[in-house]
């Protein structure tokens, strides 16, 4: 899993890394930045997709990388709510 994940932040930002280079763990989701964490490792990363896979059960209907993105933008830090 952690591999996986890793391998999906990985590709997401790497589409997006000059627009958002400050940012280790940044990427767009349908357009809106999505920051995490800089304390985050691949650990917790993974962590806060499994748990959102487990408990929100409409995220299945999703492509495993959409799933991914879908389940970490919700923890973004890029604006405050």
């Amino acid at each position: 899993c952690i591999a996986f994940v890793m391998g999906v932040v990985e590709g997401a930002r790497h589409q997006t890394r000059e627009q958002l280079k400050a940012q280790p763990y940044a990427f767009l989701v349908h357009g809106e930045p999505v920051c995490l964490p800089v304390k985050w490792g691949s650990q917790t990363l993974t962590d806060r997709v499994v748990n959102i896979l487990e408990n929100e059960p409409q995220v299945h209907q999703y492509s495993a990388v959409s799933g991914v993105l879908y389940a970490l933008a919700g923890d973004s830090t890029c604006y405050p709510t």
